[in-house]
């Protein structure tokens, strides 16, 4: 079995839902010789982050290679531990993190056991387990979902210079401003927001605006590229706050959305371009 990204390709990598040595879980198959499962790592951060979206906060992962199993019986020494506990807690740590964490780990086992010094290959047969999910349905609801891998960007450069537009015409009178401005107090009606469908539209957005597909103008100070979350038909008309009604814009072009003589075309290019948007007569 195989599962495809949020573009909808698939991840070149085998993996089975089974109960193997007492235990339920997914396995995913080793990478190599040569090119098998070469997408080893991309299809173990695809399935982390999953987890975590789907509101788990840990995992436990075996070794589950044949070499293993038959050197290491006991399940409780094919455990690869992260924490003195022997979870890996998705819910704290990126899933980039967390598989980099899990194949720190692996190298320290080869065939016949655990070795002090790593040396060993970093993507074995591994047996992801989560306590919640204990049956086929469960890890294939887990499986079935869209959602593209996390973008850590290391930089954004070299961004396209902008047209400078039209500018309005300067005041013949420079005007004074107020030194205390009035202090005004004004009531406002907020929307409650789901904030997984703003994690997923973001992730799925790979760190590039939905409508202009330039970069995230800048790194924000959780380590992710800034992006704005869109409702294409705003919450205050009846629009719903799901992924099929939010886009992902950068904040020039999300300003368009809402203030351009043109957002009325801008809107209906959405709807050419993005294939997931559901047009809501609200």
């Amino acid at each position: 079995m195989k599962i495809n990204d949020a573009n909808g390709v698939e991840i070149d990598s085998e993996m089975s839902i089974v109960f193997e040595d007492g235990y339920f879980g997914l396995i995913l198959e080793s990478w190599g010789p040569k090119v098998r499962n070469k997408d080893y790592n991309k299809a173990l951060e695809v399935i982390i982050h999953r987890l975590k979206l789907s509101g788990l906060k840990r995992i436990e992962i075996f070794l589950a290679s044949s070499g293993i199993r038959k050197s290491l019986n006991n399940m409780n020494d094919r455990r690869i531990k992260n924490h003195v506990d022997g979870f890996f807690y998705i819910d704290k740590d990126s899933a980039i993190d967390n598989r980099l964490n899990i194949s720190k780990s692996q190298k320290f086992f080869d065939a016949t056991g655990k070795k002090q010094v790593a040396s060993g290959n970093g993507t074995k047969r591994i047996l992801i387990h989560a306590k919640d999910l204990n049956s086929e349905d469960a890890w294939m609801q887990i499986l079935d979902f869209n959602y593209k891998l996390p973008l850590k960007v290391a930089n954004i450069s070299n961004l396209k210079e902008k047209d400078p537009g039209k500018y309005l015409q300067m005041p013949a009178i420079k005007p004074e401003g107020q030194i205390n401005p009035l202090r005004i107090t004004k009531t406002v009606t907020v929307f409650e927001r789901d904030p997984k469908v703003v994690e997923w539209v973001l992730f799925t957005s790979y760190g590039k605006c939905e409508n202009c597909n330039s970069d995230a103008p800048f790194i924000s100070i959780n380590g992710e590229p800034f992006l704005e979350v869109h409702h294409v038909v705003s919450l205050s008309a009846g629009g719903p706050d799901t992924v099929d009604n939010c886009v992902a814009l950068c904040p020039n072009c999300h300003r368009k959305m809402h203030f351009s003589n043109e957002h009325e075309d801008l809107k209906s290019a959405l709807y050419s371009k993005i294939t997931r948007l559901k047009k809501y007569n609200c």
